[in-house]
């Protein structure tokens, strides 16, 4: 790893190609997974919006193959990975910062917030999410992803029924779509459900429910429950979703992991053929074909060095 001590020499652009690099050759099984994520401790400091937003991308992707057993321990692999970047952000935007700088901040707290489940940053989202909520005008638009999918992600009921009455009551388009799309965040089984039935139903927009049925689906948390749910409702979403936009839903299942998702996936799109989608759904299968490799060879050792990992 002499490569990774020359860091600190390589600029913005080189330390991109190198995570990215690092990623793809544990995909292509020619590292093994600890290579990369002892890599990732190199980029604590990193300043670079770009650079930092792989990190975050990889971040989630990797959540995916984290074993139940050690959610706990890949939280705090996530804190120790972004807390001095977003230390250095803070949660207001500065004079003169570039707009690249501020979707960064988002970004961040929104990584922290859900997979790093850190304590204080759910704690200050689930302030200015009441404050939203008592006064939409009152919110940084470019905080709105961070806040509302950190309180989504560890919601409650109650949270639910707030973001519901928000999603009604939105004057602009725009906050109308964000608010209901966040409906597709939470974790609790039973919303989930209750978001799954909503997109099916005349409430929604049927050009907004492909997006709302695919975020719910390619989500770790709702990914086995969004598949039951899109093949027992297949013909009344093929009915009712616009042509162009039902093959959104199946991009959803590239969140699945396993061989098993493979074959039932191959099985199902056989036999139920997407309209105006034969190449989304021949991507979607290689994808998730791509993912239960990297499952199969390096889930164990994900597991075994999440459970020894101390920040």
């Amino acid at each position: 790893e002499a490569l990774s001590r020359n860091l600190p020499l390589m600029n913005a652009r080189e330390r991109y190609q190198f995570l990215s690099d690092s990623w793809a050759m544990v995909e292509a099984g020619k590292k093994p997974i600890q290579s990369y994520l002892e890599l990732t401790a190199s980029y604590k400091n990193e300043t670079d919006p770009t650079v930092v937003s792989l990190l975050i991308e990889q971040l989630h992707h990797l959540d995916r193959f984290v074993d139940n057993s050690t959610r706990d321990q890949y939280s705090a692999f996530v804190r120790d990975r972004l807390t001095k970047i977003q230390k250095n952000l803070g949660w207001d935007s500065k004079d003169k910062e570039s707009d690249r700088t501020q979707i960064l901040r988002s970004h961040v707290l929104s990584a922290l917030g859900t997979i790093g489940q850190d304590k204080m940053i759910i704690e200050e989202a689930r302030k200015r999410f009441q404050d939203y909520a008592n006064d939409s005008g009152k919110l940084n638009p470019n905080l709105y992803d961070a806040i509302v999918s950190t309180v989504a992600y560890n919601g409650t009921a109650r949270d639910y029924e707030t973001l519901m009455q928000l999603w009604k009551s939105s004057q602009s388009a725009e906050a109308k779509v964000r608010n209901l799309l966040a409906l597709a965040i939470f974790r609790n089984p039973s919303l989930q459900g209750r978001t799954l039935k909503l997109s099916i139903t005349d409430e929604v927009k049927t050009q907004d429910a492909p997006h709302l049925v695919k975020n719910l689906l390619s989500s770790t948390a709702g990914r086995e429950r969004g598949w039951q749910f899109v093949k027992k409702n297949w013909q009344a979403m093929e009915e009712r979703f616009p042509v162009h936009l039902f093959p959104r839903v199946i991009k959803g299942t590239t969140s699945l992991v396993t061989e098993k998702d493979v074959d039932d996936l191959s099985a199902f799109l056989a036999k139920h053929p997407i309209r105006s989608g034969s190449r989304v759904a021949a991507k979607v299968i290689e994808q998730v074909r791509l993912n239960a490799r990297v499952n199969e060879r390096s889930s164990r050792e994900l597991t075994g060095w999440l459970k020894s990992f101390s920040p």
